[in-house]
Order: C-alpha cells, then sequence, then structure tokens
C-alpha cells in the first residue's frame, strides 16, 4: 500500500462501500410491498482481486495488487472451555412474553435431531437450562395454592362447624 502512496483507511472505506446492499425502490403489487436491493459488487474472492482502487497514469491498481485475498475464518475474540475442555457454546434465549418451558423443548428437540449428524467424539451437554427452575417454581407454587386451600377449609370448618362451611364452601 505504501509503494503505491495509497492511505490504509481509504482503501478500507473504498472496499466497505463496494459492499454494501443498496436499496434500488420498491414494488407495490397490491398485495404488499416488496424492496428491490442491489448486491454489492464484491460476490467473491475474486471480484475482491480485481476491484480497481486507484489509478495512476492510465494504469489502474486492484485490491489484488496491494493485498494478499484468500478465504479465513475470522481471528477468534474469545474461547469457550466446558470443564476444561475446548468448546462450542450455543446461547438460546426466548423473545420476550415466549414460554421459556417451550422455547427449551424446541430448542433441545432440534439438537437432538442434528446431534449425530456432527460426528463422532463430539458430545452435546446442556448447561445454564433455567426452565428447570421455572418447572420448580411453578411445582412450589401449585403446591402453596393446594395448602391454603386447605387451610382456608379447616379454618373455615372449624369457625362455622360442618354445616355451614359446607354451604360457604358451595357458594
Amino acid at each position: 500500500i505504501e509503494a503505491y502512496g495509497l492511505d490504509p483507511s481509504a482503501v478500507i472505506r473504498l472496499v466497505s462501500g463496494n459492499n454494501q446492499l443498496v436499496t434500488a425502490g420498491a414494488i407495490d403489487d397490491g398485495g404488499g410491498r416488496l424492496l428491490v436491493k442491489v448486491p454489492g459488487v464484491i460476490e467473491s474472492v475474486d471480484d475482491l482481486v480485481n476491484m480497481p482502487i486507484s489509478a495512476r497514469d492510465g494504469t489502474s491498481i486492484t485490491f489484488g495488487d496491494v493485498a494478499v485475498v484468500r478465504r479465513a475464518f475470522r481471528q477468534a475474540e474469545g474461547w469457550s472451555r466446558v470443564n476444561g475442555e475446548p468448546a462450542v457454546v450455543l446461547d438460546v434465549r426466548k423473545r420476550v412474553g415466549a414460554n421459556i418451558i417451550k422455547v427449551v423443548e424446541l430448542a433441545r428437540a432440534v439438537i437432538d435431531e442434528e446431534a449425530p449428524k456432527i460426528g463422532e467424539g463430539v458430545k452435546v451437554s446442556y448447561l445454564f437450562d433455567d426452565s428447570k427452575d421455572v418447572r420448580n417454581l411453578l411445582s412450589d407454587l401449585g403446591n402453596n395454592v393446594a395448602a391454603a386451600v386447605i387451610i382456608v377449609m379447616v379454618v373455615v370448618l372449624a369457625a362455622l362447624g360442618l354445616r355451614n362451611a359446607t354451604l360457604v364452601g358451595l357458594a
């Protein structure tokens, strides 16, 4: 980049600017509005290599002239470990208002269906399952309601007698 006298930040801006999905308008077909978008110039590695970034003395300088372009994975920003072993962690969250128990059941069903396709030596485990706490809270709530009804019935029976307590209970 220095040999061509180019500004690195300008080259980055140029590449980023040419790799945007641009809205080209909308079509209203009576059943709804369809947005028309034009894809960016860069669709393959060759598109990036051959993209002109500058022109000097009648010759075009391409991105491939100033950089080595190859497919690669993004540099890891962090690492996950479970019990000291490297791991891939999938964080599943529910939407606001969604039933956490159903979300967990659906997530487990999908994971259990896809797990055999992953390969040998890969272990699937579940961490931080909040649905267990919700199930326990619902169970405790049901037990507390049942206990409260029984206590109220005993107090009414003791205070009013069997005949009146039966009438109050039926009402």
